[in-house]
């Protein structure tokens, strides 16, 4: 009789363990699905559209303001004066080398921003459960519930786009003061020198931020093996349209006398589009929250029924 009994539940526990609950096998065809699709659906998609036009608005901005830094700092000495002294121009002259070489020293703190921006994007990712659950995973229901990975990075992807675009907005508003309303010099001095200095730590962070944040959204949304094609593609598409800055700076430097206001003011109004991405992306994490609760349900309702089949 024993070895009967054991014989008799050698399927049972075979048939226990080695099943698969129905979110399980939701992931798993959820994964099949995802390795078969086809790049031009994820180029097409509106979020890799959305993170495109986000980038190109962000590398236009920075770019133009690498490449105009110098005739804008020689604008704030000479106010375009065509008939400046020789003695301002030497100090123009000057100012420019001086804040070029600060410019280019705060591109070192991009060794210590960088890791920031991967903070956010990996909050709390190690309270999220396990993409491909298996035998060794399997959870006790008494257990609190976990985090879903795929929706805590799109949060996570949100948090990082709203701050690095706030970023790139408080960049923008500090590049249109060219001028304080103080009558001390020294203090003048002290707020052109401020400025422009955080101007470009904010420059140096914000070029830092975009990329690690589209990168980390291809990463959560898209199949692994389309990554590389999709960053490929928005660099060149971001590149070319930073092309753009080269008829901006001929506009601000014949047309506009070297004055860069209105061009500033244009690119920051242009830059709120950005926050365009992350309003979608919120959109997006709604529809993903609304089938996840779907398929609890259908987990709940399917667990109901076993247990009602077992009992009868």
């Amino acid at each position: 009789m024993s070895g009967d009994r054991y014989i008799t539940n050698v399927p049972i526990m075979e048939d226990t363990v080695g099943a698969k609950s129905p979110e399980s096998e939701h992931r798993d065809s959820q994964s099949t699905a995802k390795a078969g699709v086809p790049i031009l659906h994820s180029v097409c998609s509106p979020i890799f559209l959305w993170s495109v036009l986000a980038m190109a608005i962000t590398q236009l901005r920075l770019i133009f303001f690498m490449g105009a830094m110098n005739k804008m700092l020689e604008f704030l000495v000479t106010h375009g004066d065509p008939n400046s002294s020789e003695e301002l121009r030497k100090e123009a002259e000057e100012q420019v080398a001086f804040y070029s070489s600060i410019f280019g020293t705060t591109q070192l703190l991009c060794l210590l921003t960088c890791p920031l921006i991967g903070y956010i994007m990996d909050w709390r990712m190690k309270e999220c459960e396990e993409e491909n659950l298996n035998i060794s995973t399997i959870k006790s229901h008494s257990e609190p519930p976990k985090r879903d990975r795929k929706i805590q990075k799109l949060s996570n992807a949100i948090r990082a786009f709203i701050f690095t675009n706030l970023l790139l907005v408080m960049f923008g508003v500090i590049s249109l003061i060219d001028n304080l309303p103080i009558q001390s010099e020294n203090i003048e001095e002290l707020g052109y020198w401020c400025s422009e200095v955080l101007s470009f730590v904010l420059h140096t962070i914000v070029r830092g931020f975009i990329h690690s944040c589209c990168g980390g959204l291809y990463a959560a949304v898209y199949p692994a093996n389309h990554f590389g094609t999709l960053t490929g593609f928005q660099s060149t598409i971001s590149a070319a349209f930073a092309l753009l800055q080269q008829p901006l700076f001929i506009l601000m430097v014949g047309y506009l006398s070297g004055d860069p206001y209105w061009i500033n003011v244009g690119l920051l109004i242009f830059s709120l589009a950005g926050f365009l991405l992350p309003c979608y992306l919120f959109y997006h994490r709604r529809s993903l929250l609304g089938e996840k609760e779907c398929l609890n349900m259908f987990a709940a309702s399917q667990s109901e029924k076993e247990c009602d089949d077992l009992i009868q």
